[in-house]
């Protein structure tokens, strides 16, 4: 039996490489997790990530309630971290949820 809340949320469109949120998908969700998926060594979010975080983006517009994005990523171990203009790590998690916010 498929566990709903693991199923992925989005559909691929491979003639454009974007993902497509429903109106069909769940309203009613608890917290949206977003995967990491690296950092470009300017600090930069890959595009491919960008993409995700504007799926998750879209199917927390369409929840009938508050629910918290959750971004995860932590680093990659063997590459060397990323560091932002004050010289501190910077985490892909707090990449993403500064995307997020300016979007």
């Amino acid at each position: 039996q498929a566990v709903p809340w693991l199923s992925s949320l989005s559909t691929w469109q491979q003639n454009t490489g974007f993902c497509k949120v429903s109106a069909a998908l769940p309203h009613n969700l608890d917290a949206i997790m977003i995967l990491g998926g690296g950092l470009l060594p300017t600090g930069a979010l890959p595009q491919c990530v960008e993409r995700r975080l504007d799926t998750a983006q879209g199917l927390w517009q369409l929840q009938h309630q508050p629910c918290p994005l959750v971004c995860l990523g932590g680093g990659t171990p063997h590459k060397p971290p990323v560091l932002d203009r004050a010289g501190y790590v910077l985490h892909e998690s707090t990449a993403c949820a500064e995307y997020l916010l300016a979007n």
